[in-house]
């Protein structure tokens, strides 16, 4: 990407039932997207406003970011797909990132998440809010190189899960808060029953909860 590249038109979301920013939705092929600035300009990807507040992003194929900003992008959800932010990764507001969908794994797959420049709100294994699912593939995530991550949920950001299976590293990085367990929302249900392997290598974590 030259430059700022701002999406096109939100596509139809069966997912949300609203609209969605999405990239390689009609012809999807995993790639690296890197960004080189444009007549002073930094290379960014500007997304749309969908619906209220959000500019969520929706992955169909597993795609690699480096040397670029996020701009009007808040939700980043992988569908399954993996997704790596390699160096030179900013965004201009707050994100976050879910391994599948906004309310449901899409077609039972997880991607794996490694982030290693960057500034995250929160990183959720799974997907942003359910009452219950039950997944049937494994959470990765990955920390590493100079992100900033303020939260990781192995689980979800709302919601019970049954039967999961996580996977965390940490290589590098400042992760403020680890929880191998979910989020929870309100009074609702947010247990967590499965397994969470963390593995700490370097790096700074200020604050570990094995479960949520």
């Amino acid at each position: 990407i030259v430059g700022p590249y701002t999406l096109s038109t939100p596509y139809a979301s069966a997912d949300t039932d609203k609209g969605e920013n999405c990239l390689f939705k009609q012809n999807p092929v995993p790639v690296t997207i890197r960004g080189i600035a444009s007549d002073g300009k930094p290379a960014a990807l500007v997304g749309q406003v969908v619906t209220g507040e959000d500019y969520p992003l929706y992955l169909y194929s597993a795609l690699c970011f480096q040397d670029i900003t996020f701009q009007s992008i808040n939700h980043i959800y992988c569908r399954g797909n993996d997704l790596t932010m390699r160096e030179g990764v900013t965004m201009t507001g707050s994100v976050y990132l879910y391994g599948s969908g906004r309310n449901s794994l899409i077609d039972d797959k997880i991607g794996a998440i490694a982030v290693y420049s960057g500034n995250y709100v929160r990183i959720a294994g799974h997907i942003r809010s359910n009452p219950e699912i039950k997944p049937n593939a494994r959470a990765y995530i990955t920390v590493g190189g100079s992100a900033s991550v303020n939260t990781i949920i192995a689980g979800n950001a709302s919601g019970k899960i049954d039967n999961a299976d996580v996977s965390i590293n940490i290589t590098g990085g400042h992760v403020q808060t680890l929880v191998g367990g979910n989020q929870g929302f309100n009074d609702g249900d947010a247990s967590f029953t499965g397994q969470t392997a963390i593995h700490i290598s370097d790096g700074q974590v200020d604050n570990l909860y094995g479960a949520g």
